[in-house]
């Protein structure tokens, strides 16, 4: 097996505890309201752009080398893309999330010279009925379809970002093709999570297992199994905390961005401080977790299939050590693409945790 220096660096980080990567939620503002949106905006006071350029030199000073700006949609910034230009100054490898549809033709010069990393934008239908629905934006679709096409045009990077569910399972292939038509690379994916406050509003549109039968397979069954010798893929290893963090718009750091534990706030203590704390017993804790503490899934026979994600699972449960039922769900279909029996943990997408903390302690 061979490994990148990205890998090898990304492994160092891990160990020191260094945030390799970063993500940044400029804004919870966002001009469209998608039904599945996991985002809650709180309206609190967001940081200014002196607020975020001091914090991207704490970054800097403390050795993260991906930023990933993320929202709400970061183009609602009126100062965005000079939030962009001070962190590409400062060395960072940028990574944009987008819907695209605020970005105007200026924009799209200005990111041309930015040169990102990506820019990934939100794809949720290969129909404008589908895509609006979702989007709950009439003409969303359109704008969106425009910008891409002018953005790989200009030799950017574009990845199509589509979280299948009810509304647009029927146009998977569609989305698929659509994506590579428009000469972006597609990132397609069935997990809806819950919002970041516990609500389950957004699993209701969580496509079934006929849906996965009926349109997936077989399509997508030689994507279905991974390599059992990368421990990171077999649910027992996470970087949240490690080599991962992620920044709210309120200034709020988290393990990562599906992990709302709140570390420490940057209008308080400066990101080192936050990092390495004398004593955070939570951060201590989710640091040290091991396969061993994972009493049901380190013990699934079917371990390896499993992409569980201890944020995912403490969203969905409330527990960081417990099964994950989405992930339960795509273990047991990797399984059935490839004709495996099924582990008594992985059976069915049910499965709750109740009582406890965070760690699934009664």
């Amino acid at each position: 097996m061979t490994f990148s220096i990205d890998k090898i660096l990304e492994k160092k980080c891990t160990e020191k505890y260094i945030p390799f990567f970063i993500q940044f939620e400029l804004t919870y503002r966002c001009n469209h309201s998608c039904r599945h949106c996991y985002v809650v905006n709180n309206k609190e006071k967001e940081l200014g752009f002196k607020e975020i350029t001091t914090i991207l030199d704490q970054l800097v000073e403390i050795g993260t080398f991906y930023l990933c700006f993320t929202g709400g949609e970061i183009f609602i910034r009126k100062d965005f893309l000079d939030i962009a230009w001070y962190a590409k100054e400062r060395g960072f490898f940028l990574i944009l999330l987008t819907n695209g549809t605020l970005i105007e033709d200026k924009d799209i010069d200005e990111l041309k010279k930015l040169r990102p990393l990506g820019i990934e934008i939100s794809l949720l239908g290969a129909r404008p009925e589908t895509h609006d629905f979702i989007t709950n934006t009439p003409g969303s679709f359109k704008r969106t379809i425009s910008v891409i096409k002018k953005l790989v045009e200009q030799g950017i990077r574009v990845t199509t970002k589509t979280t299948l569910m009810k509304r647009n399972i029927k146009e998977y292939k569609e989305i698929k093709s659509l994506a590579q038509t428009l000469g972006a690379y597609a990132k397609i994916g069935a997990e809806i999570i819950p919002k970041i406050d516990g609500r389950k509003d957004p699993q209701q549109y969580q496509i079934s297992w006929e849906d996965r039968l009926n349109y997936l397979y077989p399509d997508e069954s030689e994507s279905c199994l991974i390599d059992e010798n990368i421990d990171e893929h077999r649910g027992l290893t996470c970087k949240a905390g490690k080599a991962v963090a992620s920044i709210s718009p309120y200034g709020d750091v988290h393990p990562c961005i599906l992990m709302p534990i709140k570390l420490g706030n940057l209008r308080e203590k400066t990101f080192k401080e936050i990092w390495y704390p004398k004593n955070n017993s939570i951060l201590n804790k989710i640091r040290s977790i091991r396969a061993s503490d994972l009493k049901v899934c380190s013990q699934c026979k079917w371990a390896r299939l499993c992409v569980r994600c201890p944020g995912t699972a403490y969203l969905e449960t409330g527990d960081l050590l417990g099964p994950s039922p989405s992930a339960c769900e795509k273990a047991k279909w990797r399984a059935y693409c490839h004709k495996m029996s099924i582990s008594p943990a992985c059976q069915g997408s049910n499965i709750s945790i109740e009582g406890g903390d965070i760690f699934g302690r009664n």
